[in-house]
């Protein structure tokens, strides 16, 4: 039976009937997946994973500018903060009270705003086909789904990325307008770079395009008299990169950066057999499986990574597949650059390459390891892209009963991933409050909101509550910035590190008069040193558990 025009693309070949249920059970399970995705993403953002001081940063921040008209110019790691993200952090504090909820809800935007722009500029650049399944990947990805729960800067990478990306590809597909599109996307780069200096990397693929598309006639043309457009995007590049070098070298220097950099440049042999991280071929492909940000946030293991364990951290099903995935996209990509004339799909290989290159020597795989893997955020557009394009590739050559094959494949794959991340971050998070890093761990209730809302019932019973602010004393960064940040939207609640109370008559007085708390984690250096600072007075504590009952924070109130 002859098929119509809109059942052909997918299922070319199949009976009529059969390929309108096929077809239909794919729209089906693609939005199902997407609505799922997009549900992880807002899910529980008050509580789940704890706020840390990186997130509270920003807000506190945004309520000083706004309250008090103060700009920091530096973040607390020293690199200036990001305004696409401190922009709208302000914009929403001028009408809305400082929650967790609120700042995070700038990430959530910001990751559901990458998912329509890879789709218009997928679809623009390669095909359907292509967005439809580079748009499921990146909405599927664990490190995606968590990322886009973060409010730091790392959460717009994905968003930063994908312009330049793009744009460097559409210049080499669309040669008769390549100096625009190499502008945009060098203007793409200069955003990336206002989110995160790592970004630089994915402006690889700038580096890419040109170096494909571009002869030495193409290169007199370009400079030629009666161009002054194209001489003014030579320019802009040069001031680029002269600007990029700079930053880069600002941020090494007088740091220990630049002195690993130095050192594994003259031991590249370390890439090979790294000696104090598991080697970057398992480490990397974890990062997009999920199990990287599963350890740092939740402290649980994907099932993918078996049979690796953390006591023998090795190659599992994960990075298997992975890899499998990346070499079937590069015979794929190339072999359509070859034969059909798509350079863009060599550019992308690139592109790939190239970031991925100079992500290891530059910052090395202990980059990509559980904890600091916000600076591989970088990678993410490239790889996706390589390894979508290879498999819209690989669907577009395949016959009819492998295209079944794909599909009946494909579909349980990504829901697996789903009940991983479901499994390995919601759910495990919900049982043991988690077992990561202490500032992600959390209860019903977010501790450190927990811990203000205590302060807040118990000052009700000491001398002049109403007129006097009572004093929250925190040593820990993690839990500094939090209380700081929530506490802006209290009346009468000053919150201080230890420095800020040596010499203050003003802490003396409120002492004396039992208006000062002091909160730290349970068992760490900071509550002993908070139990030393009030020694000699009659000291009340209360203790602050997690979803597991395991105590978090300690809060100590001299009476």
């Amino acid at each position: 039976m002859k098929q119509q025009p809109g059942i052909k693309p997918l299922f070319s070949g199949v009976h009529l009937r059969r390929a309108r249920l096929l077809q239909l059970m794919l729209a089906v399970n693609f939005a199902a997946l997407l609505l799922v995705a997009v549900w992880f993403r807002c899910r529980s953002l008050d509580h789940i994973p704890g706020i840390n001081g990186d997130e509270a940063w920003y807000g506190a921040k945004a309520l000083e500018l706004l309250r008090e008209h103060k700009f920091h110019i530096q973040t607390p790691t020293g690199n200036a903060p990001n305004p696409f993200f401190f922009g709208p952090a302000v914009l929403l504090h001028v009408f809305f009270p400082p929650s967790i909820t609120l700042l995070r809800s700038i990430a959530v935007g910001s990751g559901l705003a990458a998912l329509g722009v890879n789709w218009l500029l997928c679809r623009w650049v390669f095909d359907s086909r292509t967005a439809l399944i580079s748009t499921l990947v990146l909405a599927l990805l664990p490190i995606n789904i968590a990322y886009s729960r973060f409010a730091w800067d790392a959460s717009q990478s994905v968003l930063a990325t994908l312009p330049i990306v793009y744009f460097s590809l559409a210049a080499v597909r669309f040669r008769e307008q390549q100096s625009r599109f190499i502008m945009v996307a060098v203007l793409a780069q200069i955003a990336a770079l206002l989110v995160h200096l790592t970004n630089l990397l994915t402006g690889a693929a700038i580096v890419a395009a040109l170096a494909t598309s571009w002869r030495w006639e193409d290169v007199k043309r370009f400079l030629a008299v009666g161009a002054p457009r194209r001489r003014a995007a030579v320019a802009l590049l040069s001031l680029v990169v002269v600007l990029a070098s700079l930053l880069v070298w600002g941020m090494a220097s007088g740091s220990p950066r630049l002195a690993r950099f130095t050192k594994r440049m003259g031991s590249v042999g370390e890439l090979i057999r790294p000696q104090t991280t598991p080697h970057y071929l398992v480490v990397y492909p974890r990062l997009f499986t999920g199990d990287t940000v599963y350890q740092d946030v939740a402290g649980s293991r994907s099932w993918l990574q078996w049979p690796s364990t953390a006591e023998a951290e090795g190659w599992g099903v994960d990075a298997v597949l992975f890899w499998g995935l990346v070499a079937a996209a590069l015979a794929l990509l190339w072999r359509s650059a070859k034969r059909d004339g798509r350079t863009e799909d060599r550019v992308l290989i690139s592109a790939w390459a190239l970031a991925l290159v100079g992500f290891l020597l530059i910052a090395g795989p202990r980059s990509l390891i559980p904890g600091w893997q916000r600076y591989a955020m970088c990678l993410v557009v490239p790889t996706t892209l390589l390894v979508s394009r290879g498999l819209a590739l690989g669907f577009a050559a395949c016959s009819p009963r492998w295209r079944l094959a794909f599909v009946g494949v494909a579909l349980p794959a990504a829901w697996l991933v789903l009940a991983d991340y479901h499994a390995h971050y919601f759910r495990f998070i919900e049982r043991t409050g988690g077992q990561g890093h202490s500032t992600f761990r959390t209860a019903a209730v977010e501790p450190k909101v927990a811990a203000l809302r205590y302060v807040l019932q118990q000052r009700t019973g000491t001398p002049s509550a109403d007129s006097t602010p009572v004093w929250i004393v925190a040593g820990e960064y993690w839990n500094y910035w939090p209380l700081r940040y929530l506490a802006m939207g209290e009346e009468g609640v000053r919150v201080v590190g230890p420095e800020e109370i040596d010499g203050s008559r003003a802490y003396e007085q409120a002492l004396e008069q039992g208006r000062v708390w002091c909160v730290e984690f349970s068992d760490s250096e900071h509550l002993d040193r908070a139990r030393k600072r009030l020694a000699g007075r009659k000291v009340h504590e209360q203790r602050i558990a997690d979803y597991g009952g395991r105590p978090l924070l300690c809060i100590l109130h001299a009476e």
